[in-house]
């Protein structure tokens, strides 16, 4: 039987195997250029986010707090305790906010944390573009008969705020007190020194995250 007449028998046959076949080498390549596309929209949504997080921290605000000599015209006081009718040690420092950052720090508020009374609010909604400072004069006093506390008296100062993108940050300052005697005054003076200052942190659903 020659080739010829066993295509002309089979030719039926012949065109089901090789739609078949074309159908499943088609699938194949289906299969493999959905795969393709997944990675390519994979590779672009990492770009995209790395992208996003690298702009992100360019206009990221970065805070530095430290004292100065001078003062404001306005000082507020900070209860370091809880009693203030016993001998008091009392710490005055014009405290120094700057911002060290690449971005504008919209909405900023400035606190400060101590764990035996409540939290003091030092500035609130306030705008500091990098490089620029604000200032804040701080009396800070404590019962150094209070035996609820246990010297060296700390604290924390937190500045929270956002960037012209929305991102919102927070940042933690830890300061510690250590009262001296002052025999030339009826208070004892306080040593205030800041004892570490924390990477900003972004917010993330009233969370805040680490950033690496």
């Amino acid at each position: 039987m020659s080739i010829i007449q066993f295509l002309d028998q089979h030719n039926g046959s012949l065109m089901v195997v090789i739609t078949l076949a074309y159908a499943v080498v088609t699938v194949l390549i289906w299969i493999s250029n959905s795969k393709s596309a997944k990675a390519t929209r994979k590779q672009v949504e990492t770009s995209q986010a790395q992208y996003d997080e690298t702009k992100r921290r360019e206009m990221m605000p970065c805070f530095y707090i430290s004292t100065s000599d001078g003062s404001t015209d306005q000082a507020i006081t900070i209860d370091l305790t809880n009693s203030a009718d016993r001998k008091i040690a009392v710490s005055k420092k014009c405290i120094v906010l700057e911002n060290v950052g690449n971005g504008i720090a919209k909405d900023v508020v400035w606190i400060f944390h101590s764990s035996l009374v409540r939290t003091a609010i030092i500035e609130k909604g306030m705008l500091l573009p990098p490089n620029r400072t604000a200032y804040k004069s701080v009396i800070f006093d404590a019962d150094l008969f209070d035996k609820e506390y246990v010297m060296p008296y700390s604290g924390q100062f937190e500045i929270q705020c956002t960037d012209l993108e929305e991102n919102r940050y927070c940042q933690f300052v830890d300061v510690e007190f250590t009262p001296i005697p002052n025999p030339r005054s009826p208070y004892d003076d306080m040593i205030f020194e800041i004892k570490q200052i924390s990477a900003p942190k972004l917010v993330v659903d009233k969370k805040a995250v680490a950033l690496e």
